[in-house]
Order: structure tokens, then C-alpha cells, then sequence
């Protein structure tokens, strides 16, 4: 099956690392869709339940090489911070390899992109 292309992707909440993460289901709609721009919008990674203990799967390993895979294809990976990832602020804003940037919040196309708990 052919991906579709599409402009932008956005995604938040997906908390990796808890219990409740719905990875499957979000690596199968990452396999559907070919976006220049791929916004992950606050609480990809759970760092709060994370602190607290270890829990990892293969699907959400999965979930971040098709991330990786987008962006070593052209699509522009822009990670904004969320208060359940909140560790990353400390490396906001930062870029890795041509493709990966992480903020706290953006600009795009004269949308204005956060997670929203900075407003809390």
C-alpha cells in the first residue's frame, strides 16, 4: 500500500513508556501518510510515569523508527514539549541532524503551535 502525501501530521498525548499508550494503532496511522511536516505536540515520551518505573515495548521502539525513517526521508520532525516530557525543555530549543528539531512551541504556516500547559 501506497502512502498518502500530506502536508502536516500532528499527534500529542501519545505518552510512550505508559501502559495505556496506543502505539499500535499510532504506527499503523504513521504508515498510512508520507507528511512533509510531522508535529509531535507535547507528551510523546512520559517521563513523569518513566521516573517512577521502566516500562518499554517493542511497538513504541517501533513507533520512534518510523519517526527517525520519516525524517531520514525529508519530513520535518518538529517535537514540542509537553509537561509529561518536560525533561526535553532543558534542550529546547535544539536541532538534530537536518530534520529533528525540538521546541517549546512553534510557528507554522501562521499557526501557532503548543502543548499548552505553559498557559497552566
Amino acid at each position: 500500500m501506497k502512502s498518502i502525501k500530506i502536508e502536516a501530521l500532528l499527534i500529542s498525548d501519545v505518552h510512550l513508556g505508559s501502559r495505556g499508550s496506543n502505539a499500535k494503532e499510532l504506527l499503523q496511522t504513521l504508515k498510512l501518510y508520507k507528511p512533509n511536516y510531522l508535529f509531535i505536540v507535547g507528551d510523546f515520551i512520559d517521563g513523569w510515569l518513566l521516573k517512577k518505573r521502566h516500562y518499554w515495548t517493542q511497538d513504541y521502539t517501533n513507533v520512534i523508527r518510523k519517526i527517525l525513517s520519516y525524517s531520514k526521508k525529508g519530513t520535518q520532525v518538529i517535537y514540542i514539549t509537553g509537561n509529561h516530557d518536560e525533561f526535553l525543555r532543558n534542550y529546547s530549543p535544539s536541532e538534530f541532524g537536518k530534520n529533528i528539531k525540538i521546541v517549546n512551541e512553534y510557528i507554522w504556516n501562521d499557526y501557532y503551535i503548543t502543548h499548552g500547559d505553559l498557559y497552566d
